[in-house]
């Protein structure tokens, strides 16, 4: 049997190695610091635990459990197109 993923509306945030994001609760986004690869790496806190998130990738969420999670700047396009409720 095959199944569709509900659509559910999530706020996302480019994150550009600030280590505060207008509107993402507090305690989301810790541990910024520039990578040794240039740019940022900080850690989002996530159901699976801490993920890892560069300078351009993207801050999802809230989902279903209140949870937040990481897209990488390449996939975000391809997964995710703005919503526009009626």
């Amino acid at each position: 049997m095959k199944y569709v993923k509900k659509q559910i509306p999530v706020n996302a945030w480019e994150w550009d190695g600030a280590p505060l994001v207008q509107g993402l609760p507090s305690g989301i986004l810790h541990s910024v610091r520039e990578s040794d690869f240039g740019g940022f790496v900080g850690k989002i806190a996530s159901l699976e635990g801490d993920m890892n998130i560069f300078t351009g990738d993207w801050i999802v969420g809230p989902g279903v459990e209140g949870e937040y999670w990481v897209v990488s700047k390449t996939i975000f396009p391809k997964t995710y197109e703005p919503y526009e409720s009626n």
